[in-house]
């Protein structure tokens, strides 16, 4: 039996869409696309373990549109993990498989 995995999740933060993907990823590579910035804004990217230590983390000054974020965790083992992407004061987290 195969399981098979949406390779893309989305949520809105702020009313930002915000796309985590592939999602499960099976390298360790993904990609954060923020779509529907009105303005240019701080963002946080932070990635926990399920026993909540950070184990990424990157702040950018996004601008108005389009904005997307190749994030790297080859470094940490196969497992699930914790996505906190902030916007403004509003926090969203939303989970990430490396398989």
């Amino acid at each position: 039996m195969s399981m098979q995995f949406p390779d893309k999740s989305s949520f809105i933060v702020a009313g930002v869409e915000v796309s985590i993907y592939p999602n499960p990823t099976t390298d360790g590579h993904f990609s954060l696309k923020l779509t529907g910035l009105e303005k240019s804004e701080k963002v946080n990217i932070k990635v926990y373990n399920l026993i909540g230590s950070e184990v990424y983390s990157h702040s950018f000054s996004s601008f108005a549109g389009e904005n997307k974020r190749e994030i790297s965790l080859t470094t940490v083992p196969k497992g699930i993990y914790m996505v906190e992407v902030s916007l403004g004061e509003e926090k969203y987290t939303h989970r990430l498989s490396l398989l």
